[in-house]
């Protein structure tokens, strides 16, 4: 079917969000692949942490690919055992707090 049958044209898109790419993001990017560092470790990471750290005034912060991988590393800090209130039909071995659907939430919001 195509957009003239739908009457769903170009203008009646809305976009999930637009890029904005500027400033001295080229020249980052460009020194990111000139050094090797396109991942989740490097000088960028280490001062992004850093200066997330300071301006929320704790002492140290750890960047995260993910959400997920936050809400996994809160958990081994956390370590809240899962309750042992009912019966389960399958054994949960890992903890239970926070859950991952309450954590993603906010991590989105």
């Amino acid at each position: 079917m195509s957009s003239s049958e739908t009457g769903v044209g170009h203008e009646a898109r809305i976009p999930l969000s637009v890029p904005s790419i500027g400033g001295h993001a080229g020249a980052y990017l460009q020194e990111c692949l000139e050094t090797n560092f396109v991942s989740s470790v490097g000088p960028f990471v280490d001062r992004f942490e850093r200066e997330f750290a300071d301006a929320v005034g704790a002492r140290f912060a750890v960047a995260c690919a993910s959400g997920s991988w936050a809400n996994v590393l809160v958990k081994h800090m956390v370590a809240r055992a899962r309750p042992d209130l009912v019966p389960h039909l399958m054994a949960e071995t890992s903890n239970s707090f926070p859950s991952g659907h309450a954590a993603n939430s906010a991590i989105v919001y």
